[in-house]
């Protein structure tokens, strides 16, 4: 990370490959999603902004 983490929303980091799906919708279908990328690494400071499926 590239600076102090927020002290008011402690966040995770993950090493481990699992899909983000990219899309303009809020809760789009599976044929929707046209954009599914797997990072290296990702850093997650809000959990309720993402859900686990």
């Amino acid at each position: 990370m590239t600076g102090p983490k927020p002290q008011e929303k402690p966040c995770t980091t993950n090493i481990a490959l699992f899909d983000i799906r990219l899309t303009e919708k809020t809760d789009p279908r599976d044929d929707e999603v046209l954009t599914v990328v797997q990072p290296d690494l990702s850093v997650f400071c809000n959990k309720a902004d993402h859900k686990k499926e």
